[in-house]
């Protein structure tokens, strides 16, 4: 692990972890949560457009100059409960500068207010309206988000709609149940998650549907015939047991994927874009894309 990794694992350790139990994590939800803003230096380097679309707001973010026809469609992390974080628009940051891709970032209703069933609609419709023909699509997302991009993978292979042409998750959040022992094992070296306040706001989230439902617990579906699914996952992560298990039981039906995993890694690590690990990770998706001939060589 690089120093820099280290020293942000430290710091991060200092800071009041609101997952740690379900009473600290229920008060999440009572606070007034807003987007934070995209940062100014993103605003100078990058074409951005502010949309409406199925009733949710969507930012587009565009290389000014030199990108390619790819479309990425980042949802962002959060328990489903946050709103967008200065981190996540870092990595989006990232993914524009590497691969030259256009990214959409839709603000997905979050719970307690607002549950999977529906989500899933309106993020459908911005998948339909993100497509072209001559255009392939990804999806991408870190910790809830990434469960929510692989479900909405799942859903795009069981109806009819635009193909995914690869998934990216950051750290996915694909279990909500909690109940894998080894997540608990785990939790005692996560600075930033906590089991038990998980399994309450994934249950909040899945509302009707249930915590077992594919599309809210992506590992109880049966993961055949997804597209190309790369997963990038620290070890000091409780997510990391379940990442494992996805990888395996995607392997095992016959979908394409990878996990790539970090020595002492923290959650979403990728958010700390400077440090040696997530740069590896960005450089790992801009080849993946770049060899099926999609998108500019790296920055």
């Amino acid at each position: 692990m690089t120093f820099l990794m280290r020293a942000a694992g430290n710091l991060l350790a200092l800071q009041p972890n609101r997952l740690r139990d379900a009473a600290t994590a229920s008060r999440i939800g009572q606070a007034e949560r807003r987007d934070a803003p995209i940062p100014k230096r993103l605003v100078r380097q990058l074409e951005i457009d502010d949309r409406i679309i199925a009733g949710l707001r969507v930012r587009i973010l565009r290389p000014l100059a030199g990108g390619h026809n790819a479309t990425i469609i980042y949802l962002h992390g959060g328990a489903y409960v946050n709103a967008i974080a200065t981190a996540h628009w870092h990595i989006i940051r990232e993914l524009v500068d590497r691969t030259g891709a256009t990214v959409w970032v839709p603000s997905y209703e979050l719970a307690p207010e607002s549950h999977a069933q529906e989500a899933y609609p309106p993020l459908e419709a911005i998948i339909a309206e993100a497509s072209h023909a001559e255009h392939p699509l990804y999806l991408a997302g870190d910790s809830a988000g990434g469960g929510l991009a692989l479900g909405l993978a799942i859903a795009a292979r069981d109806r009819p709609g635009p193909p995914i042409a690869g998934v990216f998750l950051f750290s996915p959040w694909v279990d909500v149940t909690m109940e894998n022992p080894a997540a608990r094992v785990l939790e005692r070296a996560d600075v930033m998650l906590g089991v038990d306040g998980l399994a309450y706001w994934g249950s909040r989230w899945a509302g009707a549907w249930g915590v077992q439902h594919p599309l809210v617990s992506p590992i109880f579906d049966h993961l055949g015939d997804l597209p190309p699914t790369r997963i990038y996952q620290g070890e000091r992560d409780l997510f990391l047991p379940d990442a494992q298990r996805l990888h395996d039981k995607a392997t095992a039906a016959g979908s394409p994927s990878v996990l790539k995993t970090y020595r002492d890694g923290f959650h979403v690590f990728v958010g700390l874009t400077v440090a040696r690990e997530s740069q590896d990770v960005f450089a790992d998706i801009a080849r993946t894309m770049r060899l099926t001939g999609e998108t500019r060589s790296p920055s």
